[in-house]
């Protein structure tokens, strides 16, 4: 039985999640990897810079997430 769906941290950009979801289609296969749905947990400056894209990046994303504990180590607001 597989997940409902998958948090993906750390995420940076739009192509590490395009990866991902690459990923789940070749180890699954398109039909068993249809109904998962990712959660992207953006934890940098790099990935706030590229929110945007990270949101648009695939049809599968539900959701983000703000790590800002992460965030602020980043910032070095520690």
């Amino acid at each position: 039985m597989l997940p409902d769906g998958l948090v993906v941290p750390k995420v940076e950009s739009a192509e590490q999640l395009q990866w991902v979801d690459a990923q789940l289609v070749r180890i699954l296969g398109a039909d068993r990897a249809r109904p998962l749905i990712l959660i992207a947990l953006v934890e940098s400056v790099e990935g706030m810079i590229n929110i945007r894209e990270i949101a648009r990046s695939s049809k599968r994303l539900r959701a983000l997430i703000f790590g800002a504990d992460d965030y602020r180590a980043s910032v070095g607001a520690m």
